[in-house]
């Protein structure tokens, strides 16, 4: 069984040996969570209430004369539609024992609106899940959290035998560290290809040097520059909780300069108020401006999406004002429960 969080999974099939066959492989080799329907009709008013990450359908899913003569009518394929539409961050797998639907996979993979992952069954359907899987764990956590663990375990529940920790810290033996070194890889490898392509290698290269001989102090700062953030560091937050962010540095430093931009953009700086709250395993970097701005207008520009793409890897990370926030994660708006005023411009990460 892979040992990572569980998800929830949903599997919509009015044969009931598949759907027993598919949970007992999910159960044994995942331990996920599994909800079902057997009835076309209900199921998304089931996969509504359950909220599942993953939904397997079969495409032959539903019977009558409008099938017969409509292969995209298919009950299977509606409620895959369905899906994509009302619930979007939800990954569809749609599966089928039939060679003959080869043409449906074609179709319904070159729509805009539906993004699926198809797969005739056996090992090439639970590769395919185990790959969504981590896709779905990693947006969860987020790199952050990962990389809290990487550099301060003890104080994130985490191993220090997994972690660089002990190649930073000089009070450990690195002939002893050398005998972690490849758990501490390990775990690198599960969150590395999150990282920006340059700190990946940077780290793959910390590793190879490590083998050799010890770090140097200027290597250990270089890596403290790249990946440990003092909040109270950030422009116009010297007098803010310092709190240690492990992130990546130049990145988190570039958006916070752009909300600084559009801050500048739409009234004095010098009145603007900037703050820094930790709420519930999470960074809140706010900034509560005299005049209302157009937000969607700041989201759409092609710097700030850049921005948004480079940090998709980063879990539940998004930009708020008033009751509308953009998510990295689903790459779409959104409205929040929390009613702010449309002054206020929020970066809100998970730590």
């Amino acid at each position: 069984m892979e040992k990572s969080e569980s998800i929830k999974l949903f599997i919509a099939d009015n044969d009931e040996n598949i759907i027993s066959s598919i949970s007992r492989n999910i159960r044994s080799r995942f331990g996920d969570m599994i909800d079902f329907s057997t009835d076309p009709d209900k199921a998304l008013e089931k996969i509504a209430v359950t909220d599942p990450d993953i939904v397997i359908t079969d495409i032959n899913f539903g019977k009558g004369e409008a099938v017969k003569n409509n292969e995209m009518l298919t009950a299977g394929v509606t409620l895959a539609r369905k899906i994509r539409t009302e619930h979007p961050d939800i990954k569809i797998i749609a599966i089928s024992g039939y060679r003959n639907n080869d043409s449906v996979f074609e179709k319904i993979t070159e729509k805009d609106w539906y993004d699926v992952f198809h797969t005739k069954g056996g090992d090439d359907l639970y590769d395919k899940y185990s790959e969504l899987r981590r896709s779905v764990i990693n947006k969860k956590t987020g790199l952050i959290p990962y990389l809290s663990r990487f550099f301060a375990p003890l104080n994130h529940n985490w191993e220090p035998e997994k972690s660089i920790y002990r190649i930073m810290h000089t009070n450990y033996d690195r002939n002893e560290n050398l005998k972690y070194l490849p758990e501490i890889k390990d775990y690198f490898n599960t969150f590395k290809k999150m990282l920006q392509k340059e700190n990946e290698e940077f780290l793959e290269n910390i590793f190879n040097i490590y083998r050799a001989r010890d770090l140097t102090n200027e290597e250990r700062s270089e890596i403290k520059s790249r990946f440990h953030i003092k909040t109270n560091n950030l422009e116009f937050l010297f007098d803010q909780i310092r709190s240690t962010i492990y992130a990546e540095s130049a990145l988190l430093k570039e958006i916070w300069d752009k909300m600084i931009s559009e801050t500048k953009d739409h009234g004095d700086i010098h009145s603007a108020v900037f703050k820094t709250e930790f709420p519930d395993h999470s960074v809140v970097f706010s900034i509560a401006q005299q005049n209302e701005f157009d937000f969607d207008g700041f989201i759409e520009s092609s710097r700030t999406l850049n921005l948004y793409k480079k940090i998709a890897n980063y879990g539940d990370v998004f930009i708020r004002s008033g009751n509308i926030n953009f998510s990295s994660v689903s790459g779409k708006f959104g409205k929040n429960n929390k009613d702010i005023d449309g002054t206020v411009l929020e970066l809100i990460l998970k730590i």
